[in-house]
């Protein structure tokens, strides 16, 4: 399956090292006040995505649910999650940008 472009430009943040993946990890790079930018996949469960859209609004960082899958995201960034924090602003905004179809932004913060 193609990927977005969005998750293209989650691979430049990961190989910039601004990249931060799984739940726990964005939840403590959220109370650190790190991130600017969650990303969900697109398959997400409603549980998952509700408790971390919490700590997102708590911390004022902005999220958005991009189309692809957790499948199809874990071959290009070598493990299966659904829960993504950019930790450079300017990379968070080129995220932002690359919204494609399917993808929309949560949570009211704006970039």
């Amino acid at each position: 399956m193609r990927q977005s472009k969005t998750a293209g430009t989650l691979g430049l943040c990961r190989r910039a090292g601004k990249l931060v993946q799984g739940f726990d990890a964005v939840r403590r790079t959220l109370d650190a006040k790190e991130a600017h930018l969650i990303v969900l996949a697109g398959d997400l469960s409603e549980k998952t995505a509700k408790e971390i859209r919490f700590f997102a609004q708590r911390a004022q960082v902005p999220l958005l649910r991009i189309g692809d899958g957790m499948d199809d995201l874990a071959g290009r960034f070598g493990k299966r999650t659904g829960v993504f924090a950019v930790t450079d602003e300017q990379l968070a905004r080129a995220v932002s940008k690359s919204v494609g179809a399917g993808e929309r932004s949560e949570g009211g913060n704006e970039l």
